[in-house]
């Protein structure tokens, strides 16, 4: 009589497993349905996603369904491909370092992209995301990048060097989504080729990490912005397979993986409401528990009970929401007529959303993105801005800005003290700076108030302790605060030239302009 095989053994939940706790469920006095004692006690969700999740041994599964995916995309799309794709088409979408057989171009190639990544513009393209992606998507380990960046190029390992390129990809996409030009698309091509090149000379399958899964996920988003489609999918759905397996070795990296498993479920569901083709879909992570978004502190060690674990569940909530319009944002910033899901009260409603506590930490973060979400709104708004200033006054018109994201943004910044403008970050502030001149075109009524904000950001910038690498920003911040008073007085003496025409059947009393003064700079 054939032998039972041995009932497996129940294993504790993910909550304990984090924290080395013993789990009622693990000893079996909880059923797999109850919550643990540990969990009921702390009031929290009672995840058990651990007992699902493949052993370290199994990435080789996850190899071998990467190249069945790639092979059965590329031959059902043979229409994705067009003439500038050739590099790309030629290695496929590689899935282990013997992925693509080694020739002396393929190395000469190599050798050559290596070179273009430099120091310089690493650096250059890290300050991009920092300023304008990190906030919102905070999933980069600052300490690890910059100390890695520190060291000589020569030193850099393949990973880090398709890291530094995805950073560059993502960059030169965001301008080609702004700017659509022939130039541009050549420069995402390039970059993604560089990247698909680098990654046949590592293992990145096998040994997955959270900059594994950025790299997988910057592809997904060159491949959208030029306009491949399925292609984009494949790389999101390798993502969604990577995150799976990749390594956790300490609460910041567990906390990156959860961050990037909430990204790219959000993105595979916005890719199922917003895409007109009901055939495109992509793979979400299979161990990503919907429940995480609220919940997955609880995996790093946080107490239910301790202020700070309920402020990153308030703040995750926010954040998702955020990711939520975001996303919509870049997948949809080619098409002209998607412009209209950034309208005032769409942004408004988002940041409003969500009631937090009013704690420092929270008030800085709810700035930061609040102004992150002005950025995106006002720079939307001057691509449909020719410099005419009738256009920009209908424009303020028809938004309403006064009661909108901007003033909101404004009310945000304007309530930090000098310290906590400190805390949000030399970079933040000089963003601040550039959004407040975009308010001012938009809603000429902020212009007092700006004024306030930018001398109590130069104080703070003044009286910070900043390295002397963040020398070019403050300047560049000191030029901006220059021109905000010539640039309003001059609208100023428009807008009061413009009333004081004298028009048939029109009484010049009855015009109401701009109430701003420049005493502040002054003072």
């Amino acid at each position: 009589m054939p032998s039972q095989p041995p009932n497996k053994k129940p294993k504790s939940c993910d909550a304990c497993h984090a924290r080395k706790l013993k789990c009622s469920k693990r000893d079996g006095t909880s059923s797999p349905q109850e919550r643990c004692d540990h969990c009921a006690r702390s009031g929290i969700s009672c995840v058990s996603s651990q007992q699902n999740r493949p052993r370290r041994q199994r990435p080789g599964r996850v190899v071998d369904a990467l190249r069945t995916t790639s092979e059965s995309v590329s031959d059902r799309n043979v229409d994705d491909e067009d003439d500038t794709s050739g590099a790309w088409t030629a290695a496929g979408m590689p899935v282990s370092p013997s992925c693509t057989p080694s020739n002396d171009q393929t190395a000469s190639n190599n050798s050559s992209g290596d070179t273009y990544m430099t120091s310089d513009r690493t650096m250059e393209v890290f300050d991009f995301f920092m300023r304008n992606i990190y906030a919102t998507l905070p999933v980069i380990n600052f300490g690890n990048f910059m100390k890695l960046l520190d060291q000589s190029h020569a030193d850099w390992d393949d990973e880090f060097c398709a890291l530094a390129y995805a950073l560059d990809m993502m960059h030169e996409s965001y301008k080609y989504a702004i700017t659509p030009t022939a130039a541009g698309k050549q420069k995402v091509i390039s970059c993604k080729y560089r990247i698909e090149k680098l990654r046949c000379r590592y293992d990145y399958a096998e040994h997955a990490t959270a900059d594994t899964v950025i790299v997988s996920f910057s592809l997904f988003v060159a491949y959208i912005v030029i306009g491949k489609e399925r292609r984009a999918l494949l790389y999101l759905s390798e993502a969604s397979k990577l995150v799976d397996f990749a390594r956790t070795s300490d609460r910041i990296e567990t906390m990156r993986i959860h961050r990037l498993k909430a990204l790219l479920f959000i993105t595979a569901s916005a890719i199922t409401l917003l895409s007109p083709n009901p055939a495109l879909r992509a793979d979400a992570p299979s161990s990503f528990e919907v429940d995480e978004l609220v919940s997955w502190y609880d995996l790093v060690g946080a107490s239910a009970m301790d202020d700070t674990g309920q402020e990153i569940r308030q703040l995750d909530r926010f954040a998702v929401r955020q990711l939520q319009l975001m996303t919509r944002i870049h997948l949809t910033a080619r098409d002209r007529t998607s412009w209209d899901i950034l309208d005032e009260q769409n942004v408004a409603n988002s940041i409003s959303s969500v009631t937090l506590p009013a704690t420092r930490m929270v008030r800085i973060v709810i700035a930061d993105l609040s102004i992150t979400q002005l950025w995106f709104s006002s720079d939307r708004r001057r691509l449909h801005n020719t410099g005419d200033y009738e256009n920009m006054l209908n424009l303020c018109q028809s938004g309403n800005l006064a009661a909108s994201t901007g003033r909101k943004a404004l009310a945000w910044a304007r309530s930090l003290s000098q310290e906590e403008l400190r805390i949000v970050g030399l970079f933040k502030m000089v963003d601040i700076l550039e959004n407040m001149v975009h308010l001012c075109s938009l809603d000429p009524q902020s212009t007092d108030e700006v004024e306030i904000l930018a001398r109590d950001l130069m104080i703070a910038i003044s009286t910070a302790d900043y390295e002397s690498t963040f020398a070019s920003t403050l300047t560049r911040s000191a030029e901006l605060l220059r021109h905000i008073a010539p640039m309003y007085k001059t609208l100023s003496r428009r807008s009061t030239y413009s009333g004081s025409q004298e028009v048939a059947g029109h009484d010049p009393s009855t015009t109401v302009l701009p109430q701003r003064t420049f005493s502040s700079f002054s003072e």
